[in-house]
């Protein structure tokens, strides 16, 4: 998923096409006018909150996973195997 980079207030068109040629691989530019911005923020901020809050959740599983990898392994060591 792109990276969003949010351009407001919309300028004239060779201002705009410079910009999207600027724009690094991986972006995606939202061009806004100032009436939106805040509700375009608002909801680019609320999709990162949701994508941090999966992540989070997968670290936690991911810890979880590791910890009984490391159990096994000691007890495996344990008895010699």
């Amino acid at each position: 998923m792109p990276t969003k980079i949010v351009f407001a207030p919309k300028m004239p068109d060779p201002i705009m096409e410079t910009a999207r040629a600027m724009l690094p691989e991986g972006f995606e530019m939202i061009e806004t006018e100032h009436d939106d911005f805040r509700r375009t923020v608002q909801q680019t901020s609320e999709f990162v909150q949701r994508l941090e809050a999966q992540q989070q959740t997968q670290l936690i599983r991911i810890a979880q996973i590791q910890m009984e990898i490391d159990l096994l392994k000691r007890a495996l060591r344990e008895r010699g195997i």
